[in-house]
């Protein structure tokens, strides 16, 4: 689908912009979605708003917090949904004002407040009811055999280590380094790292790698680790499907997606005592910002478990 097209004069800002971008090592997701947030923006300021712009330097935030106005009142956009449009149009102006030495459009102007809906996070036997569903039977044989381990080893993957559904998508064969139990992730073509995985969770890789090779044999023409009973890569949509579909057999009532484990696993490394420094490397965060926003619906748990570690009160006569 083709992307809609701004002004000259907006275009080739962004033109500019994303080839810098691009040549620091920006990831392609990233730019993906900084290009929605900024074509949302233009289009408004550049079409539907009261005083019509037709170049960036006319732009105030004046022309951004009438957007954002725009969007909650007249659009109807989720309050969530707007909070990620301003936060992702932001950098092209924030660079642009840099680049002109300039004002950006968006310094002072009113960022719309995030939601308190925080991602619930799934206890212990919540993902033991999603595995259990997903044991092999003495009848399962063939594709049957390979889905289940091949579906036991991908929720435990992303209980043990938090990987995103993307970067889940995308390993490789032989991105499992069976020597040294530990995934390799792709966040780009620029950014990867390592992550460890636990025993449990290396064995199930292990049985299903095994399956995998023993049932496709030559039949699989990619290196993709994750497949479909067919043989083909599994795609996104495929994984959030699989997960939808394990939650409905093992009669779980709320709905499941990848990233509700990735919440789920960075609440259990800082309630376990992981550091935070740690969690934002393992994560493939760029900044500690995010530490506040996963696993925040159960932030209070944690809290009180350094409390209770803690015990300030036993230090008193």
């Amino acid at each position: 689908m083709a992307r809609w097209t701004a002004p000259d004069s907006f275009e080739d800002g962004w033109d500019l912009y994303e080839r810098e971008m691009r040549n620091v090592g920006r990831k392609p997701k990233t730019l993906e979605m900084n290009r929605d947030g900024w074509e949302r923006l233009v289009r408004y300021v550049t079409e539907q708003a009261d005083a019509v712009v037709s170049d960036i330097e006319d732009m105030t935030k004046d022309h951004v917090n009438a957007w954002v106005a725009y969007m909650r009142i007249e659009a109807g956009t989720d309050p969530q949904s707007l909070c990620i449009y301003f936060r992702t149009a932001r950098p092209m102006f924030t660079w642009w004002a840099e680049e002109e030495n300039r004002v950006s459009p968006f310094h002072r102007a009113t960022q719309p407040p995030e939601p308190e809906r925080p991602v619930p996070v799934q206890t212990d036997d919540v993902v033991n009811q999603l595995l259990a569903v997903c044991q092999v039977t003495k009848t399962d044989t063939g594709w049957r055999r390979l889905i289940a381990l091949r579906d036991d080893a991908m929720i435990r993957t992303f209980f043990d280590v938090g990987v995103r559904r993307g970067e889940l998508h995308g390993m490789l064969a032989e991105d499992w380094r069976r020597a040294v139990d530990e995934v390799h992730v792709r966040e780009s073509k620029t950014y990867t790292r390592d992550l460890a995985v636990s025993p449990k969770t290396a064995v199930s890789i292990v049985r299903y790698v095994r399956e995998r090779e023993r049932y496709m044999r030559n039949r699989v023409e990619h290196g993709k680790l994750w497949v479909n009973r067919h043989g083909k890569p599994l795609t996104p949509s495929g994984i959030n499907q699989t997960i939808d579909a394990r939650r409905r057999q093992a009669d779980l009532p709320h709905r499941l997606k990848p990233q509700h484990f990735r919440h789920t696993h960075a609440h259990n490394f800082l309630l376990n005592g992981g550091e935070e420094g740690d969690l934002v490397k393992t994560m493939g965060w760029n900044s500690r910002q995010m530490v506040d926003r996963y696993g925040a619906s159960a932030a209070a748990e944690r809290a009180r478990a350094a409390q209770r570690k803690l015990r300030l009160g036993d230090r008193l006569r």
